[in-house]
């Protein structure tokens, strides 16, 4: 995996001094995000279908996630990995309800339409939605 100049190879290798899953193998990075001190998202996968790629992650009740929060105070999202594109966004959008998912290769863009009824208690801030969009090099709207 490649990580941006942002900071986030210091996040990542905190990860990986807690969790026994990335320095095992059976979890993996596939991507990741930062806003440093405001928001970083990881994009997991582990290729053995009995692990819990994001539970393994953020660990029992949370620990993994909790210890490093406590040092950096960011916000983390943590999506399962996958390699269908349109089921990707949707892990990333989760909770949001996703009525369609209009993909645009020439572009690298999304157009996603959300289910109001479902979604509007659930808000969708421009820094997530950026920072989901970025691994892919696409944009989403």
């Amino acid at each position: 995996m490649i990580t941006p100049p942002d900071g986030s190879e210091e996040v990542l290798s905190m990860f990986l001094s807690r969790v026994p899953a990335l320095t095992s193998g059976s979890l993996e990075v596939m991507a990741m995000a930062r806003e440093r001190g405001r928001r970083c998202v990881f994009f997991v996968h582990s290729s053995d279908p009995a692990v819990d790629s994001v539970g393994t992650f953020i660990g029992k009740r949370g620990v993994h996630a909790k210890a490093v929060f406590k040092i950096l105070e960011e916000q983390f999202d943590v999506v399962p990995w996958t390699d269908s594109v349109p089921q990707l966004i949707e892990n990333a959008l989760w909770p949001l309800v996703l009525r369609d998912v209009i993909l645009d290769e020439t572009s690298r863009r999304a157009t996603v339409t959300v289910d109001a009824m479902c979604s509007r208690d659930r808000p969708l801030d421009s820094l997530r939605l950026r920072l989901i969009s970025e691994p892919s090099g696409g944009r989403c709207r």
